[in-house]
């Protein structure tokens, strides 16, 4: 495998993504802040141009009325500041404006009042001032726009509105928000006239665009540094990632031994751990597959090597049969009977086999009940004294309880205490070369106690060392004594399989010709506590 080809970087891996993501996420910000901006901005200078402008246009009106209250009283205006031929209510000759007005003077104090372009004009829609010099001519209901003459109109009418309208900006050739008010009369509620304030809006347009440049200069330097700070998060988020990546590699390629040296208490933390942990357990699987292996050839050299002698013992009389070397009857029935045990002896391994190849297949499914554990082991010790029977041997049986219910297979169970029942007598012999009184051998009996749920079965006459131990639950693992030639090798392998399918404790004591197997159960009240 080529290991270059899996530590390559990619050209556009996850650092570029973040921040490539982080940037476009600021840059959809800034343009949704723009247009918050822009539309809070002109929203707010165009109310604060509003009021300005009607705070101009009021004071203009108050203005009028007073400059009307003067004109109707003689005695209190220098001759000076009356027109020609003016009358003693303001109006000219010919003329039927409800007042008159200084031009200079005013419009030179409106100049100095507001920026604004500023019409007063009277009733017949006469243009009694501008600080416009391209309105300085009178204009008339001809002259006047339709939509004009409605908002004059309206600010003319009985109730006397005050309005707010961009619709004179055609007329003024630009973007203006004018305002207009009522002018009334010194007296009464009777309106007279009417002052428009035309506001420019080009400084609103000026300063939202002034406001845009800015906020689009600090925006930019804002997106620069989020680029880079974008970019250095991404790296110190993706640097574990790589650690990662490389440590996956190496576990695919069979390095179970590397670890990520990551630690972090947040979710990569958590996935660096992972890792780390599903390395450990697959060093233990490949042990434990290297082990599997070594016990599988094993098991093959061992059974190649049990099935040997048997299969070459059949054979050799076979052919001595078949060629006619053995001919004396006696002698042939003697090699009949060789031929009979040595395939009862391939026949009890075959079975034995099976039985532990059952036993260790983790789908096999026993026939687990709750039963008696005291009736299944008299059933046990019954046909362990007959076995003992034949070879003059006893079985005792010590019990305090004659019920004690557990959960699990009572035939494999029973099977269990029978392998190590047969082993028991089997192995048992005088503790030394004495005779009984009277002059007959008398081994020790196999003795069985059942206890507070802990069964022993001790025999007397066989030791097996200490080193031995930990090996003789293994498969053809056997004593090679002359009481021993008939077994297979199999019995306490298959003993233990049983007792590992049913959680029971096996521990093995051996000492002073004096072994003892003990099995530790438990009761149905207190399985699976």
């Amino acid at each position: 495998m080529n290991k270059s080809r899996h530590h390559k970087k990619s050209r556009f891996g996850i650092a570029q993504r973040i921040a490539i993501l982080f940037t476009l996420a600021m840059l959809v910000l800034v343009i949704v802040i723009g247009v918050a901006f822009t539309v809070i901005f002109r929203n707010r200078a165009k109310n604060d141009l509003k009021e300005s402008s009607r705070e101009t246009a009021v004071i203009i009106s108050n203005l009028m009325s007073k400059t009307l209250t003067l004109s109707q009283s003689p005695s209190t205006v220098p001759p000076y500041q009356r027109p020609a031929g003016g009358d003693d209510f303001g109006r000219l000759p010919g003329q039927q404006s409800d007042f008159w007005i200084n031009e200079k003077t005013l419009i030179a104090f409106i100049n100095n009042l507001t920026s604004s372009e500023v019409w007063i004009i009277d009733t017949k829609l006469n243009m009694l001032s501008s600080t416009a010099t391209s309105a300085s001519a009178d204009i008339s209901q001809e002259t006047i726009k339709d939509i004009e003459l409605s908002w004059i109109n309206k600010i003319m009418s009985e109730s006397g509105y005050f309005i707010y309208t961009e619709d004179f900006s055609d007329s003024l050739g630009d973007s203006y928000l004018s305002v207009g008010v009522p002018v009334y009369a010194s007296t009464g509620n009777k309106i007279v006239g009417a002052v428009l304030v035309h506001a420019s809006m080009d400084s609103i347009d000026a300063a939202t665009f002034r406001g845009l440049l800015i906020l689009g200069a600090s925006s930019i330097v804002a997106l620069m540094v989020g680029l880079i700070a974008s970019w250095i998060i991404a790296k110190i988020i993706t640097k574990p990632l790589y650690q990662i990546r490389n440590t996956a590699v190496m576990i695919s390629e069979g390095d179970y031994t590397i670890q990520t040296g990551i630690n972090r208490s947040d979710e990569i933390g958590e996935l660096a751990l992972t890792l780390d942990e599903m390395g450990k357990k697959l060093e233990a699987a490949d042990e434990e597959s290297r082990k599997l292996e070594r016990l599988r050839r094993d098991f093959i050299s061992n059974i190649s090597h049990e099935l040997r002698t048997p299969v070459t013992v059949m054979r050799s009389s076979l052919e001595a049969l078949c060629e006619g070397v053995v001919t004396d009857e006696a002698q042939v029935e003697e090699y009949h009977r060789q031929m009979l045990s040595e395939s009862v002896y391939l026949q009890r391994m075959v079975n034995d086999l099976l039985d532990l190849s059952r036993l260790q297949n983790a789908d096999f499914k026993m026939n687990v009940g709750v039963f008696n554990l005291y009736d299944c082991l008299s059933d046990a010790v019954r046909s362990a004294r007959r076995i003992a029977l034949q070879k003059d041997k006893t079985v005792e049986f010590e019990y305090d309880t004659t019920l004690f219910t557990v959960t699990g297979d009572y035939d494999r169970i029973r099977q269990l205490f029978m392998i190590v029942l047969d082993n028991a007598v089997k192995f048992t012999a005088l503790v030394d070369d004495s005779l009984a009184p009277g002059g007959e051998v008398t081994p020790e009996p196999v003795r069985v106690r059942f206890e507070r749920g802990i069964v022993s079965i001790t025999n007397t006459g066989s030791e097996i060392k200490q080193e031995e131990i930990p090996f003789i639950f293994d498969r053809f693992f056997k004593s090679h004594s002359e009481e021993n030639k008939e077994g297979t090798g199999l019995g306490l392998a298959i003993a233990k399989q049983i007792a590992l399918r049913h959680g029971i404790g096996v521990r093995v004591l051996s000492k002073n010709k004096v072994t003892t197997f003990v099995f530790e159960f438990q009761m149905v009240s207190d399985v699976g506590k």
